[in-house]
């Protein structure tokens, strides 16, 4: 766990067009043995807890590490654990790509404790530090990046994941759905194989944290759990509670047996966790081996509408208090045939109108899909902070319309990705990610065709008659975008730092204080000149190295600005064609789980 990484580059995003980074005025003095404060800089204004440091707003990009001298916070007790030369990330619409500063994480508690500028006095004082553990030089074309996060994945669906595509949902899952998780529930072998090659094929993705929707039983569950936790990743693990269902062999009794149920699942799960813990700690004969306990959480999950009774839900809403606010997740609007369904056994009423009845529609909530987002419910969601997993291929499959993925963006919504497994047919977050742009795409293609028509078709009529219909029939907005494109550094961030938010935890990005999970990317091969993977860079050449790295005589002298460009591309080019070949590494809570 003891490692020191320099010289990589490492992206981050950050959301708001208009963010400014707070650099905060004087860090506070540790006293000999006192834990690291936690200490934000370069982080937006709506980041901050409510006990943020005092700071001041500065333009970002006139923001000067170098004369940041007092970035640096040591703790004598733990050391340094990570180091890195970091490339800090972009804000959406305007940003920059590039700063230079050395990252440091903490042993114990995996948290990032300090950053410096690099070069500095300050960072050689860390690099030369005889107590620190030995630093690690990463090769050239390698950067880190902050992990992946699943907003939304059906863990007993891995079984049969990229099949049984073919139907609408709800025949779907009847047929395909129910009988998998029931499988997986009667099966304790079968459930403990399934998961931990699902925990270790997250691993190979780069995801470090996942909100899955597990099964109706307890047992199972907690193998989920488990299985995450060795595998060190966060899992956020939801068993399943449905009083209704098409599979009379796969259902709770009651509502009232459904929440005892899941009131169970999460007082085992807290008891366990920490033997689990413990157990891989006496396995590894180390204690700073083992995953904390807390990376896996559980988590309310009531299915969909057309499976939970008002009664379960108003239940489910009640034990989220009682147990000492635990997180909800479920579905939304996701289908035509799903939305009909549920107007008809619920008196005409939509989805949100019966999760808003039973107060499910808040900040611990999680909602997949809400692929028919109008304006009204955008305001509620947006007032409420409930927040959306976008799973792109699955709506692909199984919506009538796509996620108004622009719309929610520009109101602010909380936002991330999800593959929806098995719905989704590849586990894969950056797949996701493409594929959510692709989908933005042909919505901004398919106004533009509308517009031309409605034009074309305005010039041969009356002024009277000429019509005057949204260009948006989705969903009604009165000032629709004027292009509904999303691009690839907003992608990248519902992956990584939207995600997160989404679950409330301080990941995907490199800030003082922030749980270090990330992982390498290496876009070159071992020679350092060719590209890796399905990456080449012919005529472009390797990446020229920093400017204050240049030897006189060695090759042509970089400048910042050759520096940035080379590595702007070649982050864009693996957006675009990179693959889990790429990946290098990944560290959960700035422990390396990729070697164990």
């Amino acid at each position: 766990m003891s490692l020191r990484i320099v010289h990589l580059v490492a992206v981050a995003i950050d959301r708001k067009a208009d963010a400014s980074p707070i650099v905060p005025e004087e860090l506070p003095r540790v006293r000999e043995g006192a834990p690291v404060p936690t200490v934000y800089s370069m982080v937006s204004p709506h980041q901050l807890p409510d006990s943020g440091i005092p700071g001041k707003r500065v333009s970002f990009s006139t923001v000067k590490m170098e004369s940041d001298k007092n970035l640096c916070v040591r703790d004598g007790d733990n050391g340094l654990k990570h180091l890195a030369n970091v490339v800090r990330g972009e804000i959406i619409k305007k940003y920059t790509i590039i700063e230079d500063v050395t990252v440091g994480v903490v042993g114990d508690n995996g948290a990032i404790e300090a950053v410096v500028p690099h070069p500095s006095a300050a960072s050689a004082e860390i690099l030369s530090s005889a107590d620190a553990p030995p630093v690690t030089y990463l090769p050239p074309g390698a950067f880190l990046l902050p992990a992946f996060v699943d907003l939304h994945l059906h863990s007993a669906q891995y079984l049969y994941a990229g099949t049984g595509l073919d139907l609408p949902l709800m025949p779907w899952l009847a047929k395909h759905a129910y009988a998998a998780e029931l499988r997986v529930d009667t099966d304790p072998r079968l459930a403990v194989e399934l998961y931990t090659a699902l925990a270790h094929r997250l691993v190979r993705e780069g995801i470090a944290a996942v909100l899955a929707f597990g099964t109706i039983g307890v047992d199972a569950n907690l193998t989920l759990a488990r299985c995450l936790l060795r595998a060190g990743l966060r899992g956020f693990v939801g068993k399943v509670s449905m009083d209704a269902s098409a599979n009379a062999e796969y259902v709770e009794k009651s509502s009232h047996d459904a929440a005892e149920a899941a009131r169970l699942f999460v007082t085992e799960l807290r008891r366990k966790a920490p033997e689990w813990a413990a157990e891989m700690a006496a396995v590894h004969g180390a204690g700073d081996d083992a995953p904390d306990p807390d990376l896996v959480q559980p988590v309310l999950t009531p299915r969909f509408v057309p499976t939970c009774s008002d009664d379960l839900l108003v239940a489910l809403r009640r034990l989220s208090d009682e147990l000492g606010g635990v997180l909800v997740q479920s579905h939304l609007c996701e289908s035509a045939d799903q939305i009909a369904l549920v107007r008809e056994i619920r008196q005409g009423r939509d989805d949100e109108a019966v999760f808003r009845a039973a107060g499910l529609l808040f900040p611990r909530t999680v909602m997949a899909h809400v692929t028919y987002l109008t304006p009204v419910l955008a305001e509620e969601l947006g007032k409420t902070r409930t927040a959306i997993a976008h799973c792109p291929i699955s709506n692909a499959f199984f919506s009538d319309v796509q996620f108004p993925l622009r719309e929610a963006i520009d109101h602010d919504l909380r936002i991330g990705l999800g593959s929806d497994v098995a719905g989704g047919y590849d586990l894969s977050i950056h797949t996701q990610m493409r594929q959510s742009v692709i989908t933005a795409r042909l919505r901004e293609g398919r106004r533009r065709e509308l517009e031309a028509v409605l034009t074309e078709k305005s010039k041969r009529l009356e002024p009277a008659s000429k019509p005057s219909a949204s260009l948006d029939s989705q969903s009604g907005w009165k000032k629709p975008p004027s292009d509904l494109r999303v691009g690839w550094k907003e992608a990248l961030y519902l992956a990584t730092r939207g995600g997160a938010e989404a679950l409330g935890l301080h990941t995907g990005q490199f800030v003082i204080g922030a749980p270090f999970d990330a992982q390498l990317i290496r876009l070159l091969g071992e020679d350092g000149q060719s590209g890796l993977g399905r990456l080449d860079f012919v005529g472009t050449g390797p990446p020229p190295p920093p400017p204050e790295d240049y030897v006189e005589g060695t090759n042509v002298p970089p400048t910042e600005e050759s520096w940035r460009a080379w590595w702007t591309f070649a982050i864009e080019r693996w957006w675009s064609a990179g693959d889990e070949r790429n990946r290098a590494g990944l560290w959960v809570n700035g422990r390396d789980v990729w070697q164990h």
